[in-house]
């Protein structure tokens, strides 16, 4: 980061699912958002599974935004894998039907989150790279049987890179986000 007295990070996410690829092809459905198109909100509709084929492009794509982003300023970048976004859908199980190298186990699960993160590291020093979980979020449905094995595997492996910038954890909500997303939008 800079030495300035504060530094601008952007985070680096992917809203695959909500628009058209998911780790698996499992949809959205019962959950209060809907796609804004140019024609007004359409439902959503259930995305297909990436391919293993297309997965080193999706990485490929990351690390051109971080270097895009460091280019133009930024001090740092954030890989986003919280909040129901495309990386946290492979972490989740609950969302993660896959059977191949990228599903089942969660060491398979969290396996693209950290070609992520190499990709980025190999442009980048580790001082401008952090990273965003939610272990207790269900954004999109997204949600994990095993929070803590799940989430405590990934924190244990981003111990093996030197200095992350930060690791961002998103605490536990006491508030139900759902009911209130639709208050405001039913008001």
């Amino acid at each position: 980061m800079s030495s300035a007295t504060s530094s601008i990070v952007v985070p680096l996410s992917n809203l695959q699912r909500v628009f058209r690829i998911s780790s698996s092809a499992t949809s959205v459905e019962d959950v209060h958002t809907r796609a804004v198109t140019r024609d007004g909100p359409k439902d959503h509709v259930t995305p297909r599974a990436v391919t293993v084929e297309e997965i080193p492009g999706i990485v490929a794509d990351y690390k051109r935004a971080a270097e895009n982003a460091i280019a133009v300023g930024f001090d740092g970048v954030e890989i986003h894998a919280a909040n129901g976004y495309f990386l946290e859908q492979f972490l989740c199980d609950g969302v993660n039907k896959r059977i191949d190298k990228y599903g089942g186990t969660i060491e398979n699960r969290a396996r693209i989150i950290f070609e992520v993160a190499d990709a980025i590291l190999s442009s980048l020093p580790s001082s401008q790279v952090g990273i965003r979980l939610s272990p207790y979020g269900d954004t999109f449905a997204c949600k994990d049987s095993t929070p803590a094995e799940t989430y405590g595997y990934v924190v244990n492996k981003l111990n093996d890179y030197d200095d992350l910038a930060y690791v961002n954890v998103i605490e536990r909500r006491e508030i139900d986000a759902a009911n209130v997303t639709r208050n405001v939008r039913d008001a």
